[in-house]
């Protein structure tokens, strides 16, 4: 099965352009209790490089990463350009690295302001859910999200200083759930599966390119590598 990895960048104000000879390579890492995903983009082009500008915050996500599977694109996602991320390996000195999260990101700093305020009407978990997201340009998905949606009394929450994501994942402790995302930069509530009665997914050798394993090693030890 045939393959690929394409990213495309998007300057503010202007067209994507595909920036893939640019890069030596790229990962993107997600936790199923995350509301963002991250990248990591290794750049090999130092005139481009060069030309990124990390004093700003960033408007709007300028990466996007596709996976290529036999004729078919997908979309890993959308990201922002954060900060450099320092690294030294053996062509460190040609490869310079980028790091940065996807869209959800907007829901925390440096993207979005703090909150405090006392909801003095009536609502539900996904209506306030809706409301926080779609004050930092968000989409909530209730019909991805697997809890049940439950009524908030009039003056019975508030929040104090505190990001849309912090708010969030409060309420979602009270439902014993987590705050996620996917890909498509939709966010929803995963509820956690104490007892999980099948496996998600099962991988065979036949889906697996490689694999790494990393002992945890006592706190208290002397280690060498």
């Amino acid at each position: 099965m045939p393959l690929s990895w394409k990213i495309e960048y998007t300057a503010p104000g202007e067209a994507a352009v595909d920036i893939t000879d640019k890069c030596e390579g790229f990962s993107v890492t997600a936790r199923m209790d995350s509301f963002v995903r991250e990248m990591t983009l290794d750049i090999l082009d130092k005139d481009f490089y060069d030309g990124l500008d990390f004093t700003n915050i960033p408007e709007s996500p300028e990466i996007e990463i596709f996976t290529k599977t036999a004729d078919t694109w997908f979309s890993q996602g959308k990201f922002f350009i954060e900060r450099p991320n320092i690294t030294a390996y053996p062509r460190s000195d040609e490869a310079r690295s980028v790091w940065g999260r996807s869209e959800t990101a907007r829901l925390s700093e440096p993207f979005a302001d703090r909150i405090t305020k006392v909801w003095d009407t009536d609502t539900t978990f996904f209506a306030l859910a809706a409301e926080l997201c779609a004050a930092c340009g968000l989409t909530f998905d209730e019909n991805k999200s697997d809890v049940v949606d439950f009524t908030i009394f009039a003056r019975t929450f508030e929040a104090d200083d505190q990001y849309p994501a912090e708010i969030l994942s409060e309420l979602c402790a009270l439902a014993g759930a987590v705050l996620s995302c996917d890909r498509t930069g939709d966010v929803f509530i995963r509820a956690n599966d104490y007892n999980p009665s099948a496996a998600d997914a099962s991988i065979t050798d036949a889906d697996i390119q490689n694999f790494t394993e990393t002992p945890i090693y006592p706190a208290f030890g002397n280690r060498v590598r």
